[in-house]
C-alpha cells in the first residue's frame, strides 16, 4: 500500500497539470500564442511532413528566408528525446506539445516533490510545494507563451 501512495503522488501531479492545461491544447486551439505558433507548429509540422515523406529529419528548410539550414537551427528541436519519439506516429503539434507539456510539468513537480522529502519536509508541504512549481507564475507562463526550451529545461533541473 504504501508504493501505490508514493506513485499516487506523481500521478496526482500529472493530473493537476492536465486540467490545468486541458481547456486548449486537444481541442485544436493553443496556449496564447507567441513561440507556439510562430515557431514550433510550423517546424514540427515540417519535420514531420518531411518524415512521413521521405524517412528522414529534414536538415534543409526551403520555406523560410529562401531556404536556411533546418536541423541545426536554434529554434528547431527535432533532436530532443520526446520530438524524436513522436517521429514515428505524426501526432498534430496542438496534441504533441500539450502531452509534451504535460509531461515535462509533471516531471518538475515530481521532481520537485523528491526533492523537497530529500530535504526533511512532510508530504503535505512537499506536495504544496511542487504544485506551486509546476503551476507558479514562471514556469507556466514559460510554457503558455511557447517557450519549450524553457520548461524542458526547468523539469530537468
Amino acid at each position: 500500500m504504501d508504493g501505490l501512495r508514493k506513485a499516487a503522488v506523481p500521478a496526482s501531479l500529472w493530473a493537476v497539470a492536465g486540467c490545468a492545461l486541458s481547456y486548449a491544447y486537444p481541442f485544436g486551439s493553443q496556449l496564447i500564442g507567441g513561440d507556439w505558433s510562430i515557431s514550433a507548429y510550423p517546424m514540427f509540422r515540417f519535420n514531420m511532413d518531411v518524415f512521413r515523406a521521405e524517412g528522414v529529419l529534414p536538415l534543409w528548410n526551403p520555406f523560410i528566408q529562401g531556404g536556411i539550414t533546418h536541423l541545426v537551427s536554434l529554434n528547431v528541436w527535432a533532436l530532443y528525446p520526446t520530438e524524436l519519439l513522436a517521429l514515428p506516429f505524426s501526432p498534430e503539434p496542438h496534441i504533441f506539445y500539450w502531452l509534451d507539456t504535460l509531461l515535462h510539468l509533471g516531471l518538475a513537480g515530481a521532481g520537485f516533490y523528491w526533492w523537497m522529502r530529500r530535504r526533511g519536509m512532510g508530504r503535505a508541504a512537499a506536495y504544496t510545494g511542487a504544485i506551486c512549481y509546476m503551476l507558479g507564475g514562471r514556469l507556466f507562463t514559460l510554457a503558455g507563451a511557447g517557450h519549450m526550451s524553457w520548461v524542458r529545461s526547468y523539469a530537468l533541473l
